[in-house]
């Protein structure tokens, strides 16, 4: 049974319908044509990818990476940050520096947002998160370093400067012993760059990351062992009997102490002298300024007078390595004593006098060794000069060690052959004889007749008359 008008009503809807979806699909299709290019850029993809940056990612990097001889542990399918890596690799061989900076900074904000991962769980995962994240960017950094592209590599210091430190509880708790011999914990990165950035003489990036090194070192120094809770640093504990337990947690603080030696001291010596050999000045200057500042915080806050100076042994030891490897290369302005001159003001005067002289034994190493090759400058003399009033005020057999340098460069500076024509030399030598009779003014309220004995003695020895007013130079 047919109804005309009905049908008719019926086939006026469907038209309408007709246009009204008709027009639907336009606007979507407009709307995806305006929207694709935007939803395939790297800054989308990089977003999307991110979503997988949450707790749970990171409690399969705190499963998976918290030891740094690691294997590729995660399923590529599984692991969000493979396709990152290829687009910021992508940007670097295309030299798109602003794809690049953009998803250092989309990573970066999305860990720390709220309801991603939670902040507080970042600074303990940070040791694991630095090893996830050097496995992934190490060919990253190589591929920027061999182009010479400081501009990246200065981005990724600045990414890791920003995810921040490592907490002091992960520090203590991290296996530090089973880490390579240049793995420091957390630090598996930035010492990637800064190697490849030492090699490629990119001193800006070298620079930068070893001030990150120095940094984390001095974080590190406040979570050592006191002396009591190690067993070759205290004597006392190795004449005790005690539980295998006992043993195992000594030596286990042991390890902790040795390894910080070797992760910072010797690492740093290596890049030192590596600089050295290649020539680069700047470089080996970051080097000694970090040595100085790691050394002044080992004084300031290593806990037993004993480890305290042998841990200072260790790192004037590595300073003396550098001068020797400068000296070779003719670099004389590589060196400084700028900051090791204030260290002293943190040691304890009846206490840690061993500690005065293993740097008085460097700075002597330095006065002398430059002198004979004709090195010395004036600025060594003012900064030995301010070591030796600091030490003469606490220690007076270091300094009077302190002052029979002096004397020594003074003489080897008066042998050289050129110094009769070289100006410099006789301003540097005058320097000395100034400083001597400097320290000489300083002398401590105990023995002071020692101390006043021995700079008359080496100013008689250079032919110097012997100060009578207080006449500061």
């Amino acid at each position: 049974m047919m109804f005309p008008a009905d049908t008719a009503s019926f086939r006026s809807v469907i038209v309408d319908f007709s246009f009204v979806l008709a027009l639907a699909t336009a606007c979507g299709i407009t709307y995806f044509i305006y929207s694709a290019p935007r939803m395939v850029s790297p800054e989308s993809i990089i977003a999307n990818a991110l979503r997988n940056f949450d707790g749970k990612w990171l409690d399969t990097i705190k499963r998976d990476w918290c030891r740094p001889d690691f294997v590729i542990r995660l399923n590529v399918r599984d692991d969000p940050f493979i396709v990152i890596e290829r687009i910021l690799s992508k940007a670097i061989d295309s030299g798109d520096s602003l794809t690049f900076v953009s998803g250092l900074v989309l990573i970066r904000d999305h860990l720390y947002k709220l309801g991603s991962v939670e902040p507080t769980k970042l600074a303990d995962s940070m040791i694991e998160i630095d090893a996830y994240f050097r496995h992934h960017c190490r060919s990253l950094v190589r591929r920027a370093a061999s182009n010479s592209d400081a501009y990246t590599l200065l981005q990724l210091i600045y990414f890791i400067e920003a995810l921040g430190n490592p907490s002091p509880r992960s520090i203590a708790e991290a296996d530090t012993f089973a880490f390579e011999f240049t793995g420091a914990a957390g630090e598996l990165l930035v010492r990637e760059i800064v190697e490849q950035s030492v090699e490629h003489r990119l001193i800006e990036c070298a620079s930068r990351g070893i001030h990150v090194i120095e940094t984390r070192a001095e974080n590190v120094i406040k979570t050592l062992p006191m002396q009591e809770n190690t067993w070759l640093f205290d004597s006392m504990k190795q004449n005790v009997e005690l539980s295998d337990e006992e043993k195992k947690r000594l030596w286990g603080n042991d390890h902790k102490v040795n390894n910080f030696e070797r992760q910072y001291f010797s690492y740093l010596q290596s890049l030192g002298v590596t600089a050295a050999n290649s020539k680069s000045t700047e470089i080996v200057r970051s080097v000694v300024w970090s040595l100085d500042n790691i050394i002044s915080s080992v004084i300031e806050h290593v806990n037993g007078y004993t480890m305290k100076a042998m841990m200072v042994r260790q790192g004037v030891e590595s300073l003396d390595q550098l001068r020797q490897a400068s000296c070779d290369n003719g670099l004389s302005d590589a060196m400084s004593l700028s900051v090791l001159r204030y260290a002293l003001d943190n040691t304890d005067s009846e206490h840690d006098e061993a500690v005065a002289w293993h740097i008085v034994w460097y700075v002597s190493n330095l006065l002398v060794g430059h002198a004979k090759l004709g090195l010395l400058n004036w600025g060594d003399v003012v900064d030995s000069a301010m070591f030796g009033i600091a030490t003469v005020k606490k220690y007076t057999k270091p300094a009077i060690r302190l002052l029979e340098s002096f004397g020594e460069a003074a003489k080897l500076l008066k042998k050289n052959m050129n110094y009769v024509e070289n100006k410099n030399l006789q301003w540097v030598y005058r320097a000395i004889v100034q400083r001597i009779r400097q320290i000489g003014y300083d002398v401590p309220k105990k023995e002071p007749a020692e101390v006043l004995a021995a700079v008359k003695q080496i100013l008689d020895d250079l032919g110097e008359s012997e100060f009578e007013t207080r006449n500061n130079p």
